[in-house]
């Protein structure tokens, strides 16, 4: 996503604050819709009425965000459930809110087959009615009125729009290929950039706390979001900005993931071989304290001879006529005597071993560090 392009967005936004939520406009009801419908399906006594009063009750502020003068979803709910209310409110409590330990494609299945069995009853309750069919727009609706700090409201146009214009590198679709991930993902990138957004955020502060009671807190953003791309397709915040081809896009982020998971990897890789010679280093550690030096040894060629140096498994040997250097290992049979010998050699024998071990995973390390 082209993030310049986001705050240019946001900062258009933000210039008209004022007027999108002054009289006319009320953008702010967006707030007050998901409070009211909280403080109405979470009363202490929301259980005690029957579910269509209910929903009926909830949906009073946020019809205007769901139905228009074609379609009515909301109140083809209330309609619905008139006739199927145990039924309706199973949809509700146990299909759209089926828990989904917040895996997005089980939310996302979760919320086509409740759009199913909706529409089953909608064929056998009201057959020659199309205004009360639901639509992918009314569940995330719902979703969001339900619990707003876990969703978003989605809308077509809205997301196609936004994603457009800030060139976002994945596809959200529509119909059969729409993918409610990746719109999320969307959404969570437009959050985290809001909350960097000071001067905005104190403004929508301010005008919730003109009445508290009245608006959603929204501490998550998720309402601010939606708006945001709400109000830039609504009042052409986009005049004025081009935008690279959507399939463009695609390819160039598909090209960034795997940059980054290659980065990814890579750095896991050298994690993990950093303490593999950490590993190393501690089993070589005590090799490294035996001590030949002025150790008395004997060669039966030179005689008696004293260790002058030692560089681990390396020695050189002062005899009475020569010196001579040694490598002790278990594949190297001239070496001199000396006491417990045999013990000695194949310790530096695996400490050998283990610093070949080292060397390679050092060079792999420098390798991976230039990449």
């Amino acid at each position: 996503m082209n993030i310049e392009k986001l705050r240019e967005v946001i900062r258009k936004y933000e210039e008209n604050y004022n007027y999108f939520n002054d009289q006319a406009h009320d953008e702010i009801f967006k707030w007050n819709a998901v409070q009211h419908f909280q403080n109405v399906w979470l009363a202490p006594k929301a259980n005690e009425r029957s579910f269509p009063e209910l929903f009926a009750d909830a949906r009073k502020k946020c019809s205007v965000l769901i139905d228009n003068a074609y379609v009515c979803p909301s109140s083809g709910v209330v309609k619905i459930a008139e006739k199927r209310p145990d039924e309706v409110e199973y949809l509700f409590r146990k299909v759209l809110l089926a828990p989904d330990g917040g895996d997005i494609d089980i939310r996302q299945d979760n919320v086509e087959r409740f759009l199913d069995e909706m529409d089953r009853l909608c064929r056998e309750t009201f057959p020659a009615s199309f205004k009360y069919k639901q639509d992918r727009h009314a569940a995330l609706c719902y979703l969001t009125l339900l619990k707003p700090d876990d969703n978003y409201i989605y809308r077509y146009s809205e997301a196609e729009e936004f994603a457009k214009h800030m060139e976002f590198g994945l596809d959200i679709g529509s119909g059969k290929s729409f993918c409610l991930k990746n719109y999320y993902i969307l959404c969570n990138a437009v959050a985290d950039e809001l909350r960097g957004q000071r001067s905005l955020l104190d403004k929508v502060e301010q005008r919730i706390q003109e009445y508290p009671a009245m608006y959603y807190p929204d501490k998550k953003l998720h309402l601010l979001t939606f708006d945001l791309m709400y109000c830039a397709r609504a009042y052409d915040l986009y005049a004025g900005m081009d935008y690279k081809d959507k399939a463009a896009c695609i390819r160039e982020y598909r090209q960034e993931q795997k940059e980054k998971q290659r980065q990814q990897e890579a750095a896991e890789k050298i994690a993990s071989i950093r303490a593999a010679i950490h590993e190393l280093d501690v089993q070589m550690e005590p090799f490294q304290v035996i001590s030949l030096m002025n150790v008395e040894v004997y060669a039966g060629k030179y005689g008696v001879g004293h260790v002058i140096d030692q560089k681990i498994n390396h020695i050189t040997v002062q005899f009475a006529a020569c010196q001579k250097e040694y490598h002790l290992h278990q594949k190297f049979f001239q070496h001199p005597s000396f006491e417990d010998d045999q013990t000695v050699i194949a310790a530096f024998t695996e400490y050998e071993s283990l610093a070949d071990k080292k060397e390679r995973l050092e060079k792999e390390l420098e390798k991976l560090s230039k990449a």
